[in-house]
């Protein structure tokens, strides 16, 4: 079997959708970032723009104070297929930020947000860590509740 080394091209229809969306304010972006100021607006940019790849930080605990999720295309790496991922920034109390692509790690995200609520209810930053599980091609991150091991 050859693999593709194709990359498909987004249509000019799921563009237009695209553009529409965001006439209409619907950017496909979550934030916990709350306010309309200008500064709290450029610390969601700031955050979306300088985060560091999360990969670079597993051993380190993240005092966890917001969280960012966009949507972004990804390519398929065997098909070349262009679908929509979870793009999950943590973001700490110093306003660091982290960024990763993965569906386990949304799922965390998106759970720790159910149970604990908004981090603006959280008596303090959460602490948290990020795990690389899995093999080969099929490695992903999964967010942790707690210090991460001393090791």
């Amino acid at each position: 079997m050859t693999e593709s080394t194709e990359i498909a091209v987004v249509s000019g229809s799921a563009l237009s959708s695209e553009l529409s969306n965001m006439n209409n304010g619907q950017l496909g972006l979550f934030s916990t970032i709350t306010g309309d100021s200008f500064e709290d607006k450029a610390n969601l940019l700031n955050a979306l723009s300088n985060s560091e790849p999360i990969s670079e930080n597993l051993r380190s605990t993240i005092r966890l104070a917001n969280v960012v999720v966009e949507a972004v295309d990804m390519a398929d790496e065997a098909t070349g297929e262009v679908k929509a991922q979870p793009r999950a920034i943590l973001i700490d109390a110093e306003g660091k930020s982290y960024h990763m692509i993965s569906g386990p790690a949304y799922r965390d995200v998106k759970r720790l947000l159910a149970v604990m609520g908004h981090p603006a209810t959280w008596p303090q930053p959460l602490p948290v860590h990020v795990v690389q599980e899995g093999q080969g091609t099929r490695k992903y991150f999964t967010v942790k509740l707690g210090e991460a091991p001393k090791k």
